[in-house]
């Protein structure tokens, strides 16, 4: 996904963290690598770094369109389920034309299902692309 980094706000034992906006809304979440440079464009893949279980972290969204954001618990992402492997127990979703994987727990919903996926943490990884 591509974003901008609009705010460096400090670092911990992970990283950075970063607020940063894309075409889908604004997170604030942990830079992976070198710290960022302010305004700069980058294609980042998202991490998510817990399990995550269906019906509690993950439900289905009301929303049809793809969203980020962060509140005060954490970040949300809204996006549709493309597939899941109920043997390694991953779960792959779209944010626009942005893969996202996840790992979860538990009863899988339908591919093509709009979800809501709520974290404490997710991580960004530039890409270098």
């Amino acid at each position: 996904m591509i974003v901008r980094i609009n705010r460096i706000k400090n670092s911990n034992s992970r990283g950075t963290i970063v607020e940063v906006a894309s075409d889908y809304g604004t997170i604030e979440a942990t830079w992976m690598g070198e710290v960022p440079d302010l305004q700069k464009l980058y294609d980042v893949e998202f991490d998510i770094p817990i399990k995550l279980r269906w019906g509690n972290e993950i439900k289905k969204s009301n929303h049809n369109s793809y969203s980020i954001y962060s509140f005060s618990e954490g970040t949300c992402l809204i996006g549709k389920i493309v597939s899941s492997d109920r043997v390694d127990n991953c779960t792959l979703f779209k944010i626009g034309n942005n893969n996202v994987l996840l790992e979860t727990i538990g009863e899988v919903y339908e591919a093509g299902s709009m979800i809501e996926v709520t974290t404490p943490e997710v991580l960004l990884y530039n890409t270098h692309v």
